[in-house]
């Protein structure tokens, strides 16, 4: 088996298919809808029915092989089998499997259950190499319960009209979720990117709530409206003083753009701790992070005794054979 991860995905030369590609290539697994993990120009995806409804949403014209949960495809000489993986309707792992050779395949994950997604589903087979994302594998990156702090900060702001900044595919359901779960009289709002995502969710099983197409009119609303919009529209909008300013991301631990009023760090990612056990549950033969942060992660997989693959003269990574 060979595996070669490259700048713009993970390649899989025996069998010409990609993970995750971020290029126009013929054929590749697609794990979520993000826009970092696939490309317009591919000519024909693998992935699971909600990740191809979102795909269509975003505007992907090309072939989908939808993948039912917990069924194997195959190519060639290759078996695959996907499991949830937690961070968007959709998301998925994948196990690939030759020749007595199995890998794993992370793309992006959320361990905890957050509602807004299938729950994230360990492997029941042996594992030889695991690929995790590594994200916020950063000694730095601890998240704090974001059902606190939202209370908190819709306690704060009950006379205000409220902006979040928030991710249209992803952040902005999940937060509506969230706020419907405190906020029983104040309308959420936000423009057409991000409502568009709202009919799938609810077509999979997961319901944000009620969301409104924004109107001016509503700022004068009382009680004080909260309004979602994308970064884009966020930033313009975000200095109007009118508004109180939140940029929503787990991104806040390190960085927070100084035309906001507060950041709420919510992630759809794993912090450094659920990852570290997201690897200890799973204990792979070798383990490669990419996507991210790496070098706090490897320095922990090393202390217990995981081992880190890595990738050798001709830019593949070198299974074990024991």
């Amino acid at each position: 088996m060979e595996i070669q991860p490259q700048a713009d995905g993970i390649y899989l030369p025996e069998v010409d298919f990609w993970l995750d590609a971020q290029k126009p290539v013929h054929t590749s697994w697609v794990s979520h809808a993000h826009g970092d993990h696939f490309h317009s120009g591919i000519k024909e995806v693998f992935c699971t029915k909600g990740t191809s409804a979102l795909l269509r949403v975003r505007g992907f014209t090309g072939k989908i092989q939808e993948v039912d949960w917990g069924s194997t495809f195959q190519i060639r000489d290759f078996s695959f089998r996907v499991l949830p993986a937690g961070h968007i309707p959709g998301s998925a792992m994948l196990i690939g499997e030759n020749k007595g050779k199995r890998f794993l395949y992370s793309g992006d994950i959320h361990p905890t259950p957050h509602g807004m997604a299938e729950s994230l589903k360990y492997p029941d087979v042996p594992i030889d190499l695991l690929i995790c994302e590594s994200t916020f594998g950063n000694d730095g990156f601890v998240q704090e319960d974001p059902n606190v702090l939202l209370q908190h900060l819709l306690d704060q702001t009950q006379s205000r009209p409220l902006l979040f900044g928030v991710y249209a595919l992803g952040k902005a359901q999940r937060l509506c979720a969230m706020i419907h779960k405190i906020e029983t009289g104040r309308k959420i709002y936000a423009d057409s990117g991000i409502i568009n995502y709202f009919p799938v969710y609810q077509d999979l099983g997961f319901d944000p709530g009620p969301i409104h197409p924004w109107r001016r009119s509503a700022i004068s609303e009382k009680p004080s409206p909260i309004l979602l919009l994308s970064p884009p529209a966020f930033k313009a909008r975000a200095r109007d003083l009118v508004w109180f300013s939140v940029w929503v991301s787990g991104w806040k631990l390190n960085y927070q753009p100084h035309y906001v009023r507060n950041t709420l760090p919510i992630s759809d990612h794993a912090d450094k701790e659920s990852l570290l056990k997201f690897v200890k549950t799973i204990q792979p033969k070798q383990v490669y992070f990419n996507h991210g942060y790496s070098q706090w992660m490897e320095n922990e997989c090393e202390k217990i005794l995981i081992k880190v693959a890595k990738i050798d003269d001709s830019k593949r990574i070198r299974l074990l054979n024991s």
